[in-house]
C-alpha cells in the first residue's frame, strides 16, 4: 500500500514537471515567434516609403506608426537630409500637416535654417516661429518663407539684422493683397536699425496684440 502511494506520488510529480517544461516551451515560442503580419507590412511600407505617391486619406494612426518605423531608421537624421528625406516629409506634411508640427525654434540655428530651408518650408501649419539670432536682414528668401506661413500665431526674431526695408518685405504680401494675417504675438527686439519707418508696415497685422521692439530705435510714448 505504501509502496503504491508512493509510485502515485512519483507520477505526479513528474506530470507537474511535464506542465512546467511545456509552457516554458511555449513561452520560448513566443518570444522567438515572426513578427506579425501588420509589423512586417509596417516595416516593409517604411522601407519603401519614397516609393508612395501619396497618404492623402491614410489612417492618420497607422501613419504615425510608419513614421516611427523611418524615424527608426535614421532617415530624417540631419547628416542624412536629402532629396528622399524630403520626399518623406512631403508625403506626411500634405496628408497630415495640421498635426506634423505646430511649433519650431531655430534660434541660433543660422547654418540649419540655409542649409535645410526647403525641409522646413513643408510646415506650412506652423502657429509658432522663433528665429533668434539667425542672421536674417533684408533676404527675401527667408523673409518669404515667413510670409508663406499661413497659420503663425507668434514670430520671435529677436537680435537679427532687420531693417526698415525688412519689415516692408515681410509685410508687403499682407499689405498688395489686403489678406489678414492670424499674427498675435511679434518680437523684433534687439534689431537695433529698425526705425519708425516700419511701424507703417505693422499695421497690416491687425491682430497683433503684444509687439516687442525693445533694443532697437524706436521710442514708445505712453
Amino acid at each position: 500500500m505504501a509502496n503504491m502511494e508512493y509510485q502515485m506520488r512519483l507520477y505526479a510529480s513528474s506530470k507537474q514537471i511535464s506542465h512546467s517544461r511545456f509552457w516554458c516551451k511555449m513561452n520560448d515560442m513566443n518570444r522567438t515567434s515572426p513578427d506579425s503580419l501588420y509589423n512586417q507590412c509596417k516595416v516593409f511600407v517604411a522601407e519603401h516609403i519614397t516609393l508612395v505617391d501619396s497618404l492623402v486619406g491614410f489612417p492618420s494612426d497607422i501613419a504615425h506608426e510608419i513614421l516611427h518605423k523611418i524615424i527608426q531608421s535614421g532617415m530624417l537624421k540631419r547628416h542624412r537630409l536629402n532629396l528622399a528625406s524630403l520626399t518623406v516629409l512631403r508625403l506626411f506634411c500634405d496628408a497630415y500637416s495640421d498635426v506634423v508640427l505646430t511649433s519650431l525654434n531655430l534660434g541660433k540655428q543660422y547654418t540649419l535654417l540655409g542649409k535645410y530651408l526647403e525641409h522646413f518650408q513643408l510646415f506650412k501649419q506652423l502657429k509658432a516661429l522663433d528665429l533668434t539670432n539667425c542672421c536674417i536682414s533684408s533676404d527675401v528668401e527667408y523673409l518669404n518663407y515667413i510670409t508663406e506661413l499661413p497659420c503663425l500665431q507668434c514670430l520671435i526674431l529677436k537680435n537679427n539684422q532687420l531693417t526698415d526695408v525688412s519689415i516692408q518685405k515681410l509685410t508687403m504680401t499682407y499689405r498688395f493683397h489686403k489678406s489678414t494675417s492670424p499674427l498675435s504675438i511679434l518680437d523684433l527686439s534687439d534689431n537695433c536699425t529698425l526705425t519708425k519707418e516700419a511701424l507703417k508696415y505693422l499695421k497690416c497685422f491687425s491682430s497683433l496684440c503684444a509687439l516687442d521692439l525693445s533694443g532697437t530705435s524706436i521710442s514708445v510714448s505712453y
